[in-house]
């Protein structure tokens, strides 16, 4: 584990990457939606209907608070949760999926160009390696939990419900495996289903990782 201090300008420094990315995310879905007649209300909308978006933002909240030095005060609500071992693996958890789904399943159906690249890379590839170096370096691990694991599952819950009523009301769906309009809501309730299965796998396997580092450390620092 490394020196607190040093952890704490490491968090500084990847915060501010993550709020700068996450705005020119915001700023580019305003872009198109002007370009395409839609308005502002609806670039705002599609901004934060995607899960890469929100889940950078909680990147970027987690890294804000990691970099706050502790202190005697009483830190704030919402500090504090986001400086919890079990919050910042949690949002390990949905980061990495972020990364692997892109990359497995959503790269290759567009090519990106200028800021729209730089951007895409930033959220799909440099935030989630930088998040996961400070979860393995920067988090202590040994109160983790296995029923963490069913609590994690309430954010891809939320969404999904989240993303299917936007959906009935928008007709626009952000991901072509959540597209009622094309695979009908069977198909789509069956992706929802294996998505949350990947989440759960996903948790236990951080679990299981931290547990074992957390033994590991203990075993060092007694030798």
């Amino acid at each position: 584990m490394r020196h607190p201090c040093s952890m704490r300008h490491y968090a500084s420094i990847a915060a501010i990457a993550g709020w700068i990315t996450v705005i020119l995310r915001f700023y580019l879905s305003i872009n198109t939606s002007l370009a395409d007649g839609t308005g502002i209300g609806s670039g705002v909308i599609s901004f934060f209907s995607y899960f890469t978006v929100l889940t950078n933002i909680l990147v970027a909240l987690a890294f804000t608070a990691g970099s706050m030095k502790s202190s005697n005060a009483k830190p704030q609500l919402v500090t504090s949760l986001l400086q919890q071992p079990s919050t910042v693996t949690a949002i390990a958890v949905y980061i990495t999926i972020v990364a692997a789904v892109y990359h497995l399943l959503l790269s290759q159906l567009w090519d990106p160009q200028g800021l729209t690249k730089i951007v895409d890379i930033m959220l799909h590839t440099v935030m989630p390696a930088a998040y996961l170096i400070y979860w393995w370096l920067g988090v202590p691990k040994r109160s983790l939990q296995w029923r963490g694991a069913l609590v994690w599952l309430s954010y891809p819950i939320g969404y999904s419900v989240y993303t299917l009523l936007l959906g009935a009301v928008r007709n626009q769906y952000p991901y072509p495996f959540t597209d009622v309009s094309a695979l009908g809501y069977t198909q789509v309730l069956f992706n929802s289903l294996g998505m949350l299965a990947l989440f759960a796998i996903v948790s236990l396997l951080f679990i299981g990782i931290g547990k074992l580092q957390a033994r590991q450390t203990q075993r060092a620092r007694s030798l």
